[in-house]
This record gives structure tokens, sequence and C-alpha cells, in this order.
């Protein structure tokens, strides 16, 4: 530095730098107290340095947070030029085994039986494609009634109890209807087969326990994560769920239905990253808990689809025994995650919270979409299976898009968005090559 009242030249030099990249005020720049007078004067003093050095602390924040947007930038980047290959390859693959055959029938998108009756998917009756149908227009709709509710501050803990209170009575019901002679005698009974001597009741509290763990370490989980980051740790299970799936039905998956299954993940994670720049940093926590979660619904997915195809018991019965085991177990976790009974009255059972449901039809429409859904995807799981449950995803990503660009323009079509929907299309059609086989159920 120089005597006198002159600026250091490194002085000048800040000031410049940080006129070009923070635009501050003439005031925030100047140096008016005496202190730092003296120090401008020396130029050696602690008061310049601690200054320059918080002038630099700001202007590394701010290159760090141009290079994370950027990151996110490539990482769009990056995903819209790997699924345009994928694209092609897909489209290749078509071409040469579904369109370049020799004889009509390997010609055709969708094959047929020796019946000439048709198999999309490898559904073999009407019942089993309205399951399909059904089960893919209400992922859908519970997506947009979800996305509307939530306006009177109901709280999502006691929107689960009675999403699960509701299956219970609707499935207690259809057993009542359906059964004749009304025989729960099957709960008590050992179950036979691969299950030896363990009684059904035991039985169905394993799914209904994972299904209620599921739900209540979603509280936790999305308390500390982001909608996106979310999204993409619970769509990665469908690959556990396929080996899982492989093990426990003695059954392996073709690389048509292996490539199926990647390309609906691929999609899954292309439709969350396109809108990447709404995450944040997720914390070690809730990250642990969403993949605890990512655990007990490959287990209860699985084990409902064993017990529901292997287990000597009515559909609904097994169903009714689920959803009481698992609202049990779901009301201790949320008398746990609440602080006790109190509390848990005071979100479910209160005027208050009758009220605020009343006043948000949205959040009362998906509540009762939900038990709906959760019936039929017991139904789907029964006739069907996981593997193809995991590919109806592609389908909800179809649909979901259409009704969102087309109809209700909640948002734009970008590149990767439309990618998505391609590279879902594209699962279809491989998995439609040779779809698992499924026996004929009753209507």
């Amino acid at each position: 530095g120089t005597g006198g009242g002159s600026k250091p030249r490194t002085y000048d030099t800040l000031v410049r730098s940080k006129r070009r990249y923070f635009g501050a005020s003439q005031r925030t720049l100047d140096y008016a107290t005496p202190s730092e007078q003296s120090a401008r004067t020396t130029g050696r003093e602690g008061g310049v340095w601690k200054h320059e050095a918080g002038l630099l602390q700001t202007f590394a924040q701010r290159v760090f947070e141009r290079y994370d947007t950027g990151s996110r930038s490539w990482l769009q980047l990056m995903l819209l030029i790997g699924n345009s290959f994928l694209l092609l390859a897909a489209i290749f693959w078509v071409y040469t085994y579904r369109l370049a055959g020799k004889d009509s029938e390997t010609m055709r998108l969708v094959p047929r039986s020796s019946s000439q009756q048709l198999h999309f998917l490898g559904l073999r009756s009407i019942f089993q494609a309205c399951i399909f149908c059904t089960y893919v227009v209400l992922s859908c709709l519970h997506m947009f009634l979800q996305h509307r509710s939530g306006s009177t501050g109901y709280s999502p803990a006691a929107a689960t109890v009675l999403v699960y209170f509701g299956k219970f009575a609707v499935a207690l019901g259809m057993f009542l209807f359906r059964s004749p002679d009304r025989d729960f005698s099957p709960l008590w009974r050992p179950a036979g087969g691969r299950f030896g001597r363990v009684p059904g009741a035991l039985l169905c509290l394993v799914p209904g326990a994972c299904l209620a763990l599921y739900d209540t370490f979603s509280f936790f989980s999305l308390a500390g994560l982001d909608p996106i980051t979310y999204q993409i740790i619970m769509h990665a299970r469908m690959v556990f769920i396929a080996l899982t799936w492989q093990v426990v039905f003695k059954k392996t998956l073709t690389f048509t239905q292996w490539a199926a299954l990647l390309l609906v993940f691929i999609a899954s994670i292309s439709k969350a990253v396109d809108k990447l720049g709404e995450a944040g940093v997720p914390a070690i926590g809730p990250l642990r808990m969403a993949f605890m979660q990512c655990l007990f619904a490959v287990i209860a997915n699985v084990a409902s689809e064993l017990l529901l195809k292997e287990l000597s018991m009515p559909t609904d019965l097994i169903n009714a025994a689920q959803y009481s085991l698992g609202l049990s177990v779901l009301l201790v976790g949320l008398c746990i995650n609440k602080g006790g009974v109190q509390a848990l009255g005071t979100d479910v059972f209160a005027p208050e919270a009758w009220r605020r449901l009343y006043g948000d039809p949205w959040m009362s429409s998906s509540i009762a979409c939900l038990v709906v859904f959760g019936i039929v995807t017991a139904y789907f799981l029964r006739e069907l299976s996981n593997v193809l449950k995991e590919i109806a995803g592609s389908g909800v990503i179809v649909l979901t898009a259409l009704i969102d660009w087309v109809f209700l323009g909640l948002s734009a079509c970008t590149p990767l968005g439309f990618e998505a929907v391609a590279l879902g299309l594209a699962a279809l059609g491989m998995y439609n090559y040779k779809p698992l086989e499924t026996k004929k159920g009753a209507d």
C-alpha cells in the first residue's frame, strides 16, 4: 500500500470485481470507519484482509452455486443423449424382431395364440385386461388428486389411517358378501404347502406390517427429502423386486423382460430428472429411511403375491387380514412418531380434523381413490405378477404425460419428458415380445 489516503491497487481490483460479480452498492464497498481508514493507509492491517477474505468467500459461494446449477444441466444433457441412443436401439430391436420377420405371425406387434385371441402383455382374459387398465388409470388419477389436495392442512398421517381403514372395511365387506358361509377359520388353520404349519393370519402379518412400516417411514423420509430424490429412490425398488421375485417363484426373466424393466426405470428417472432443478441436497438420515422403505416395499409386494397365489384362502379374506394387521402396526408407528396417543387422536379423531377433511374434496377423493386402488392392486397381483405391475409404470408415465400436456396443461412438454414417454412405449413393446405366462383367471 501507499501512504496518504490512496487505496491499494489490490483494493481497487477487488472493488471492481465485487461490482462486476455481485452488484453491491457503493455504501457497501466504501470503508467508512476510522479503523478501516487506518487499515486502508497501511494496506496490511487485519480489517482489509478480513474484508477481502469475506469478498473471496462470497465469490466462492457464487461460483459453487453456478457450478452446481451447471452440473444439473449437464446431468440432464447427458441423460438426454443417453436416452436417444437407447431409443435408437429399441427402434432397431423392434424393426429386427417384430417388423422384419419371415412369416405373418412374427411380424405382428401383438402376438396371437393358437385360438387367435389377442394376448397383449400376456393378458389372457377380459378380467385381467380390466384389472390392468384400472390399475393404470387409478395410478394416474391418484397422482393428480394428490397434487391438488392439502389446501386445508389435513394431516397426511390421518389420511393414511383412513385409507387403511377403508381398505379393510371394503375387503371385509366383499368377503362377507361373496362368501355364503362366512368362514374365518382359514386364518387360524395351518397354511400347508411351502408354508407348513404356520397359520394364515401370521403369514398375512408379514406383508401387512411391511406395508404399514413403508407408510410410516414415508413420514420421516419425506420430511427430509425433496420429491425428486424420493421418487428416484422409490423407483429403484423395481430392480430388487424383480430379483426377489425370481428367487421366490423360481422363475427366470428373459433378456427382453429385463430390458423392458430397465427402460421403465430409466423412463421414471428421466421424468424425475426433468425437474432436477427443484431438488435439494438430501440428508443422510432421510436417505436411510427411504432405502428402508424400499426394503419394506420389496418384502410386502412379493409376499402379497405369494400369499394371494398359493394360500388356500379367499382373496378378500387375505386382504381384510392384511389391512387390519397393517392398520394396527400403522397406528403404533404413528403414535411413536407423534409422541403419544393424544397427538394421534388430535390428528385423526378431533372435530377440527374432520372439518379440514370435509373442506378439502380433493383429499377426500384421493383417500377414496387409494382405497379402491389397494383392492385393485391385490387382484392385480393374484391374476398377474409384480413384474407386470412394474411394467405398468410405463403405461402410467404415458397416460400421465398425455393428460398433463394435452388436456390439463399443467406443464410443458420438454425433450427429456418426451423421451421418458418414448422409453415407456418402448418398454411396453419389448415386454410384449415375450411376456410372462399367466393363468386364465375366472371373471
